[in-house]
């Protein structure tokens, strides 16, 4: 730092400025303009990590909003929202020498978005009769190859990062499809990688990639043969909906796979030199595909041998037969995430095989096209995941047979249950979770519930009364998104460790269609508004009884939207925002005197009430006539 003893100063208010300044650019750092002192370069590396990391790093907005955030899918999927934000990656290491030294080493994220790299597209040629790739399309006139200017941002990405540093690799898109005609979109194979993407990625050692983020919308078996070169052929053709022949041909592969790693394993550390074959580092998959039905005939086979740090698995597959076909060192995970439309048997097999190891789980029930493919019985002892702490199920569809998957397993360490259902069965999914972690024997410190269809009122809350009335005393975080208008699950609720709620009520009766001739301000007095109250007058006396003279470290959000938008959700869900369509409005004059008293006493309470964006006006002017403003 400059010199701050008074002779220095002394010597500025007397001596020439242009002494002092050419004193002053030699001790600071001249920042990305060249020109100018850079003083952020005195922050201790403590501070400038956390700076960085806010401005670099993008994203979801929270933890946890609600039904808007999907936490069965990785941010890194979806070009618009990378791990790491390029534009502010790059300004930010343009700040100064010191800075871009301080991120390089750091921040290793690679992410290529593949929309952004058009590829050369079939034309017809009148001579062979034939579709093909004009040369014009792939060189250039000096004879050098044609890379779209994201992968050369990529590439030259990679190539800054320093020898033997393990960095994080994320392909959006990585192939095209070359036809013009849409006709050949829906053919397997169909699909070319984007001219220079496989360079880059041979570029890379395999060994300094620590995880790989792949989001293909076309079929698998690119990726297939990136992890596993040699792919093994199935010995015969099978019929998916026969579930013994797909299992015999899963397991017939994978004690295959153990045993090579058996006669090879010798107890030492893959080589070094093993040419970009050993993915020493690779603690991470995430693989999502979204193409066209494809028949596979290869199994992709991830041994412990080749993939020894492999813990985290992430996979979305849209077809039943694809699971089977993913031969994975399951007795070495410990987070797997499952998105699949395949049937219980084929999961609950997965789950056997990484019982012992597992410490959370995220499965994704896809819709299934046939019913009987949901009709699967568990027999035998339950499955026991004896490290299992989380546990988060979320059913698109009403093909599942939640209860028999519920009915198969038994975690009693699990601390974190999320139960998301969107269709009709919320109720039997709650009922079916109720009863599971009573067999369990555990506790529970966080309960996540989503669904449309619960209504908790008469017996239909009898699987949330048994949840509160057992773990109550433990509860830590609870999130109930659902159409509670039955608020009587308040009266089992304690919960003294309580730190985080967040309450979501869809149907709110006022928010609905105006029918004519209505009147607004008697609408206003609505089952929606009384049951605000009555959750914030519980916040008032859990804070006091609990809380006495501190002050509450309690959480609390409330959000109302319309009856109307919950057929909306599952394709809200889909793009990222169920309150898309709606507008945030100023919540009934009762709920605002209630939450400004309770801000007042000190307690964190958010209030949203939301609205059909062309009711708004109608609200408002009612509300107005209401309050007199």
């Amino acid at each position: 730092m400059a010199d701050q003893s008074p002779e220095a100063n002394m010597n500025y208010d007397t001596g020439d400025t242009a002494v002092h300044i050419e004193k002053e650019n030699s001790i600071w750092e001249v920042g990305a303009d060249g020109k100018n002192p850079c003083y952020v370069t005195s922050l201790p590396n403590e501070i400038l990590a956390i700076i960085i990391k806010l401005v670099i790093n993008n994203p979801a907005n929270s933890p946890r909003i609600g039904p808007n955030v999907d936490l069965t899918i990785h941010p890194g999927f979806t070009h618009t929202h990378p791990i790491v934000d390029k534009l502010e990656h790059y300004r930010v290491r343009s700040v100064c020498r010191t800075w871009a030294r301080h991120i390089d080493p750091i921040y290793l994220e690679v992410h290529l978005d593949g929309n952004d790299a058009p590829g050369p597209m079939f034309e017809w040629n009148e001579e062979t009769q034939e579709e093909e790739i004009p040369l014009s399309a792939l060189k250039d006139k000096n004879g050098e190859d044609i890379i779209a200017g994201e992968v050369h941002r990529a590439r030259f990405h990679l190539s800054r990062i320093p020898e033997k540093s393990p960095f994080n690799l994320t392909l959006i898109n990585p192939r095209y499809d070359p036809h013009k005609d849409p006709r050949h979109r829906n053919r397997y194979g169909a699909a070319l990688v984007r001219p220079g993407v496989l360079e880059m990625i041979n570029s890379a050692p395999k060994s300094d990639i620590a995880t790989l983020t792949i989001s293909d919308d076309r079929d698998m078996e690119w990726t297939q043969f990136l992890l596993d070169e040699e792919g093994e052929r199935l010995e015969f053709e099978w019929d998916a909906r026969d579930r013994p022949l797909a299992l015999l041909s899963f397991h017939a592969a994978y004690e295959r796979m153990m045993n090579v790693e058996k006669s090879v394993n010798t107890g030492k550390e893959p080589e070094e030199n093993s040419d970009g074959k050993v993915w020493k580092r690779l603690h991470t998959l995430r693989l999502m595909f979204s193409g066209p039905e494809q028949y596979n005939m290869y199994f992709a086979k991830i041994p412990p041998v080749t993939f020894p740090a492999l813990r985290c698995v992430e996979l979305h597959l849209h077809r039943d037969e694809n699971l089977r076909l993913w031969v994975l060192p399951y007795s070495q995970l410990t987070h797997l995430i499952l998105s699949t439309d395949a049937t219980n048997v084929m999961l609950l097999e997965i789950l056997k095989l990484s019982r012992l190891s597992l410490e959370s789980v995220i499965l994704r029930f896809l819709p299934k096209d046939e019913e009987r493919y949901c009709h699967y019985q568990h027999r035998g002892p339950c499955i026991s995941l004896p490290k299992l702490k989380v546990l988060r199920m979320h059913s698109k569809g009403i093909g599942w047979n939640v209860e028999s998957f519920f009915d198969a397993l038994k975690c009693r360490r699990l601390r974190t249950l999320d139960i998301t259902v969107e269709s009709h069965l919320g109720v039997e999914a709650l009922t079916a979770a109720s009863i599971f972690i009573a067999r369990s024997g555990c506790t529970l410190r966080e309960l996540y519930i989503d669904t449309l269809a619960l209504y908790f009122s008469h017996d239909d809350y009898a699987g949330l009364k048994t949840l509160l009335e057992v773990h109550s005393n433990a509860l830590e975080v609870l999130h109930i998104h659902a159409n509670p208008f039955g608020s009587n699950w308040l009266d089992h609720l304690t919960a003294p460790r309580l730190r985080e709620l967040d309450v979501i009520c869809f149907g709110i009766e006022e928010l609905a269609h105006i029918p004519a001739g209505s009147s607004w301000p008697g609408r206003l007095e609505c089952k929606a508004e009384g049951y605000a109250l009555r959750l914030l007058h519980w916040i008032e006396a859990w804070s006091t009884k609990h809380c006495g003279n501190r002050q509450s470290q309690l959480k609390a959000r409330f959000r109302a939207a319309p009856h109307t938008h919950i057929i909306c959700v599952p394709h809200c869900k889909q793009h990222g925002d169920i309150f898309s369509g709606m507008e945030i409005v100023t919540e009934p004059r009762t709920i605002e005197a209630m939450k400004d008293r309770l801000g007042e006493e000190g307690l964190k309470v958010s209030v949203e009430w939301w609205m059909s964006k062309s009711n708004v006006g109608a609200y408002d002017a009612a509300r107005s006539s209401l309050t007199g403003r």
